[in-house]
């Protein structure tokens, strides 16, 4: 949404128009790839597909782990002109 609005801005409606398709086109084709896959997955190797749901899932925790420990970045801009 961000690259369709700045290039909107940029270049115009009218040209932005063609990434936003072309970007439409591949969103299509990975997810219809995607749902294919899974769904051969699924139906042909059920407890396959359960491992690598558990991978996702541990995967997902320990990232979230990872997240949680991480020091804050929180920029903070110091005004040097500021009266209270």
């Amino acid at each position: 949404m961000t690259l369709a609005l700045s290039l909107g801005v940029s270049i115009g409606v009218r040209k932005a128009l063609w990434m936003m398709l072309g970007e439409l086109a591949g969103i299509t084709l990975v997810g219809a790839a995607t749902l294919g896959g899974v769904a051969t997955l699924l139906f042909s190797a059920p407890d396959t597909f359960a491992i690598v749901k558990m991978i996702g899932a541990a995967y997902l925790f320990w990232s979230a782990i990872r997240a949680w420990r991480s020091p804050a970045n929180i920029a903070i801009s110091h005004a040097s002109n500021v009266v209270n």
